[in-house]
């Protein structure tokens, strides 16, 4: 499978990001409000199966990693340092977390983030 970034609420870095994945040949899939109870996995094979969750639709910005391998992984992640794009909530696809809809990733992703800043 094609190595896919899927994005929420990104607005200004939308644009930034997708000129980046073309140089790293990534696809980008831009989720709307409406797709966030969607399960991942469906998503990402275009069968858009519903989850049913509490529906609360976030806001935040955040990036789903999918299919990376460890060295593209690396590298894409240094270049949005290099261009100081900065996406607080970022998670890698997962065997675990691909048959959970975007507002349950969030949930998960928002609780470890605020979790380690409060260590800061």
């Amino acid at each position: 499978m094609q190595p896919t970034i899927l994005t929420y609420n990104l607005s200004t870095k939308q644009f930034q990001l997708e000129l980046l994945c073309a140089n790293f040949q990534v696809h980008i899939r831009n989720i709307l409000p409406t797709e966030q109870s969607f399960v991942i996995k469906s998503v990402l094979e275009n069968r858009l199966i519903q989850k049913n969750t509490d529906n609360h639709i976030f806001t935040d910005e955040m990036v789903v990693f999918c299919n990376f391998d460890d060295t593209l992984l690396d590298l894409f992640l240094q270049q949005l340092r290099n261009l100081n794009i900065r996406i607080p909530l970022k998670a890698v696809l997962t065997p675990t977390n691909y048959l959970w809809n975007s507002i349950e990733l969030h949930k998960e992703l928002s609780k470890e983030y605020n979790v380690l800043n409060e260590r800061k």
